[in-house]
Order: C-alpha cells, then structure tokens, then sequence
C-alpha cells in the first residue's frame, strides 16, 4: 500500500534535518535555526532532536556556539538506527 510508504511528519521533518547538518558536519546547528530554515515549529523539531540524540545519532550542545551536530561522519550513520529514531 502507498499509505503504508508514506513517512510521517517526524520522519520526514527528522531527516531532512540529518541531511541539513550532513551537509555542513562540522557546524552546529541549533533547533531555531533549523525551525526557521523549514519554517517548522520548534517544539516539533526539539523533540525530534531529543529522539535523535538519545538514540546516539547527534550530539547537542548548550550556550555560546551550542546546537546540535552529527556524532559520526555521515558516511558512518547506518540508515537502519535513523529510521528507528525519527519513525
């Protein structure tokens, strides 16, 4: 079934932020910032940052220059983990 395809908003929401800060590894990036960029609610996207970084995928960092960031290359990011944490 299509239906069945078809991934949630958490889902979706949750990669297109792993592919944002795939695409810069090095830069954190906080949930404002991203909330904005997808013109999402930040509240949606810190749980979904929470689920990431419990799950071991981010790391999050808190005051000047805090945000979240990719723990291992993206190259190294297994797709079976990510799709369990933003399902």
């Amino acid at each position: 079934d299509r239906e069945r395809m078809r991934p949630t908003s958490f889902t979706d929401h949750g990669l297109r932020m792993l592919m944002r800060m795939a695409n810069a590894p090095e830069r954190a990036c906080s949930t404002a910032e991203l909330a904005e960029e997808f013109d999402l609610s930040r509240n949606h996207l810190a749980k979904i940052m929470l689920r990431l970084a419990r799950d071991g995928i981010v790391e999050t960092r808190r005051c000047g220059g805090g945000g979240a960031v990719l723990r291992m290359s993206p190259a190294d990011i297994p797709p079976v983990p990510i799709a369990g944490s933003v399902a």
